[in-house]
């Protein structure tokens, strides 16, 4: 199976494809925050785990 290629402002990134379970609230949650943001919901979800990580980066530098 060939990765999945896509194009995000100047850069081209392989993905990979997972499948994630998410609670009804949270869900909706993440749908509403993409429609606000203008992402779909995969880019919302993305955008959230690379603040996330950059975060958690952060407070383990200190």
């Amino acid at each position: 199976m060939q990765p999945i290629r896509y194009y995000n402002g100047c850069m081209e990134h392989e993905t990979q494809s997972l499948t994630v379970r998410f609670p009804p609230e949270l869900l909706k949650q993440m749908k509403e925050s993409a429609k606000n943001n203008h992402r779909s919901l995969n880019g919302e979800i993305l955008k959230a785990l690379e603040d996330y990580l950059k975060q958690e980066t952060k407070k383990k530098g200190k």
